[in-house]
């Protein structure tokens, strides 16, 4: 083999490794942000298992933690930290701006347009805390549109039943206003 033949081979045997090496090294998909878009725009750390479907994340700014952001736009808008097993629904917790605990926003739309903290177990039903702005004890708000237009402190324990504190906006305590529209306000 000449010379010529030779750097030849040697040029078109290193592009084939590397090119082989960059397959090896993509074929495996990664562990977090499985989907189109599932972290789109996210700025912060995301755990294992974490924005496995569409857009599940989208523009979020904020550490995920693991098993979060499940379904498709889950937290989409979100820029607090999101604990483990929550915001597994279709726009489950849109436009959120504050951290959300565990267990919490399972449903759709559930905590779309809250701006205040959610606790461990509250806001799972559709619309539950849709635009709720003030904070949201644990274990409350559980059914469809329960604390809905909230703009008031609500206690741990509360506000769980069909819009049980709708458009509320009087500061509620520990273990009240649970039922079907027990605290309704009067929403504009």
């Amino acid at each position: 083999m000449n010379k010529g033949t030779w750097l030849v081979a040697a040029a078109i045997w290193g592009i084939l490794v590397i090119v082989g090496s960059a397959g090896i090294g993509n074929a495996r998909p990664p562990a977090n942000c499985i989907g189109i878009d599932a972290c789109f725009n996210n700025t912060g750390p995301v755990a294992g298992n974490s924005c496995n479907g569409d857009e599940a994340c989208a523009n979020n700014t904020a550490a995920i933690a693991p098993n979060s952001c499940d379904q498709e736009t889950a937290c989409q808008g979100n820029s607090g930290s999101i604990a483990p097993n929550s915001c597994n629904g279709p726009g489950s917790c849109e436009t959120n701006s504050a951290a959300i605990a565990p267990n919490s926003c399972e449903q759709e739309t559930s905590c779309e347009g809250n701006s205040g903290s959610v606790g461990p177990g509250s806001c799972n039903g559709g619309s539950a805390c849709y635009h709720n702005t003030a904070a949201i004890g644990q274990q409350s708000c559980n059914d469809n549109a329960a604390c809905f237009g909230n703009t008031a402190p609500i206690g741990t324990n509360s506000c769980n039943g069909i819009a049980a504190c709708d458009c509320n906006t009087t500061p509620i305590g520990p273990n009240q206003c649970n039922g079907d529209g027990v605290c309704k306000g009067q929403c504009t």
